[in-house]
């Protein structure tokens, strides 16, 4: 990823300002996603849990999380200090059971102080890094997680094939960007201009979105017992790794 690109776009102010309504116009289904993640979380709501989030931006999942489960503990993980910075603010009455650290995922060593935790989940994060560095990481998740822990990730993905993709990202996601453009921002762009501006985006902020397939053999690779995918919307997916 040349230069960090995710870094130079997300760690801004102006990125932190506009992120929400941002996401209310690019993201699909997020509020499913989202529950599709909690949903997975094998323990009860009243459990005592250690809950590591990779990636956490502005909170916004965090707090889901911790509205959910009153008693977990959770560690948020981000690169971007301007995110880090309003993920404490809009956190602050949970301020006794969550911890913010900035570290980078692409840091060989990002996970060397870090303990042992019960779960570990991530949303719409790790598509920034490379198949490589998304291999290795499921081997460090896979060494921080408790026995009998899980890593649960939403995330963009990819299909092998190449007519999907072409669905999925030209027709399906840029139709979404177009209409939702219009609702919040009432500007009405040609189609060729939302696909042009979605693309852009993608190139600029390094997404680099892996395949279902691919992961599950990573996750099996890295140790977990059992791995599959239990959420899926054409380019988003929710995949989940027991240990």
């Amino acid at each position: 990823m040349s230069e960090r690109n995710w870094k130079s776009v997300y760690d801004t102010k102006d990125m932190v300002a506009w992120y929400e309504k941002r996401a209310q116009i690019i993201a699909m289904k997020r509020d499913e996603l989202d529950s599709a993640i909690i949903n997975m979380i094998p323990y009860g709501k009243e459990k005592s849990i250690r809950v590591l989030e990779l990636g956490s931006g502005t909170g916004h999942f965090t707090e889901k999380i911790l509205q959910t489960f009153p008693h977990a503990i959770v560690t948020c993980v981000d690169g971007a200090a301007e995110m880090l910075k309003c993920a404490r603010e809009r956190l602050q009455k949970y301020r006794d059971r969550v911890t913010f650290l900035q570290l980078d995922l692409e840091d060989s060593s990002w996970h060397a102080s870090l303990g042992k935790h019960d779960v570990v989940v991530s949303a719409r994060a790790i598509h920034h890094l490379s198949d490589e560095e998304k291999r290795l990481l499921f081997q460090k998740i896979f060494n921080l997680l408790k026995e009998e822990g899980c890593f649960i990730n939403g995330d963009m993905i990819k299909s092998k094939f190449k007519p999907f993709n072409h669905k999925y990202f030209d027709e399906i996601w840029a139709g979404h960007i177009k209409e939702k453009t219009k609702e919040i921002l009432n500007i009405d762009r040609p189609m060729e201009e939302v696909r042009k501006r979605m693309y852009a985006a993608l190139e600029r902020e390094g997404d680099k979105p892996s395949t279902v397939e691919d992961q599950l053999q990573w996750l099996l690779e890295a140790g977990f017992k059992a791995a599959d995918c239990v959420w899926k919307y054409y380019h988003m997916a929710v995949i989940v790794g027991l240990k």
